[in-house]
């Protein structure tokens, strides 16, 4: 950091190209400073030549063509690079800052107001339905990525295990890559150092901005991606995305794994259920029953079940803990080998060829064909059809299916619009492919419980004018009703 912020301090921006939709480059005479946030390889770089695009965006230029930079920084530890820029005219729109996030398939460019922090511009929306946390937009206030684990003066706080490897130190610890964490293990290990002993020396060093020589790849928004092997580059984005991916399902899987109750426990909850079944109804979440040594059980229910239901639920899952434990035991086993395995390629990425880089990144072609909507055959061969998602819906409605089909939503819910095809049939399809039809819809709409499904024919179903894909209002809709746990 302290490199690129003597390096572009007080300099003026002379122009803004944009060769790729995601790469912006600011032209400062001597150099350009290009930042790629490509999610295979994000990363910055200074070079003296550049194919010279105008952004289609005019906001970028108007505010940063003519901008002098007056400062740039880093937010925490992280691969944030904010740099800071004022524009000395009659007109300017008063300072603004670049924030770029160097955050894998997350990274992204953003312009925003210095007084405000208002967002001007950036490379990629992010709208709420994408992520929950914040909101990237045009006009949105902008809101900081969430820190990637504990800043330096916490590095001595986490526990570790006896022999870390380095997809636990990134795990935990702010703006700590892969190599950096191989780094740090290899100076514990060249040294004799306590790993904790050595977190702490480096935490202190990078809080004052010194970087020990022996880090090998320097925490932070200072690394350039190696233009020259851009193959090294997405093979250590992708491995590292894998890797973090098979930690949260390491994670998920052994909670899982502790939240298993004993066969013995399942058993006695059904018994109960069945001995106290004249007190229970159906609809209640859960009951406090006395066992048989005197002691209050609290047992969850399903609302949608009575009470003998319950029971017989209970029995069945009694009698699949074993296979379910194994099953787990299993999953947790061949996640944690892969990470073994992913540490010992990430290690080897420096000294591997390009030959076996592009055989490592080798991936089958994407098929042309389109992916079809979900079909099911029921009793008595009739087909029900699921689209997927809101075009698939529109497709499957107004385009595939017929007039007098029969056409099936769960009511107040944006999920599947399902067809049940007649094929020719002259007859309406017997109440239990109704029901199933109805069963596939309610499966389908994202809700549990139980759930309201209409059905209709598909000519009594009209597309709302001025709505996104797949609204519809209909009309001479049947309700059924399904189940869904």
């Amino acid at each position: 950091m302290p490199s690129i912020r003597s390096r572009i301090t007080g300099l003026t921006c002379r122009g803004v190209f944009m060769e790729h939709e995601r790469v912006l480059s600011l032209d400062f005479g001597r150099f350009m400073l290009s930042l790629d946030s490509r999610p295979e390889a994000p990363g910055l770089s200074f070079s003296g030549n550049r194919v010279k695009v105008a952004p289609k965006n005019p906001s970028w230029e108007h505010h940063l063509r003519g901008a002098t930079v007056t400062g740039a920084s880093q937010s925490g530890m992280d691969r944030v690079l904010i740099i800071e820029l004022e524009r000395n005219t009659v007109y300017d729109h008063g300072p603004c800052s670049l924030h770029f996030e160097m955050t894998g398939r997350n990274a992204n460019i953003i312009l925003c107001r210095k007084t405000d922090r208002r967002i001007i511009a950036c490379v990629r929306r992010v709208t709420s339905q994408q992520n929950r946390y914040r909101t990237i937009s045009p006009g949105v206030l902008y809101s900081p990525p969430p820190p990637s684990g504990l800043p330096p003066e916490r590095w001595s706080e986490p526990v570790l295990p006896a022999v870390p490897a380095p997809m636990d130190l990134c795990r935990v610890l702010e703006g700590i890559g892969p190599a950096t964490a191989r780094a740090i293990l290899a100076h514990a290990e060249a040294t004799g150092q306590d790993i904790s002993r050595v977190l702490r020396s480096l935490a202190e060093d990078l809080v004052r901005e010194n970087v020990p020589d022996w880090i090998g790849e320097r925490p932070g928004p200072e690394r350039t991606v190696d233009t020259k092997a851009p193959g090294a580059a997405e093979l250590t984005a992708r491995l590292t995305r894998e890797g973090k991916e098979l930690t949260r399902k390491v994670a998920a899987s052994e909670q899982a794994l502790e939240n298993l109750e004993l066969p013995e426990t399942l058993r006695m909850w059904g018994n109960l259920i069945l001995t106290f079944k004249n007190d229970l109804t159906k609809g209640m979440e859960r009951a406090v029953l006395i066992d048989y040594h005197g002691n209050a059980v609290e047992i969850p229910l399903k609302k949608a079940m009575n009470p003998p239901e319950n029971a017989a639920r209970f029995f069945r899952k009694a009698a699949g803990v074993h296979t379910e434990r194994e099953r787990l035991e299993g999953r947790i086993r061949g996640m944690k080998d892969r990470l073994t395995e992913l540490d010992g390629t990430l290690a080897r990425i420096p000294e591997m060829t390009p030959e076996r880089i592009t055989e490592l990144l080798g991936r089958p072609e994407k098929t042309t064909e389109a992916r079809k909507p979900r079909e099911f055959v029921l009793e008595g061969g009739w087909r029900c059809i699921a689209g997927r998602n809101a075009r698939e819906n529109e497709e499957l409605t107004f385009r595939t299916a017929a007039r007098d089909d029969f056409w099936l939503h769960a009511r107040g819910a944006s999920g599947s619009h399902v067809i049940l095809r007649r094929d020719g049939r002259p007859g309406n399809p017997p109440e239990k492919v109704l029901q199933q039809a109805a069963d596939i819809a309610a499966r389908h709409s994202g809700q549990k419980g139980i759930i309201p499904v209409d059905c209709t024919l598909v000519k009594f179903v009209r597309r709302v004018k001025g709505a996104p894909q797949g609204f519809v209002k209909y009309t001479n809709e049947k309700t059924l009703f399904a189940t869904v746990e």
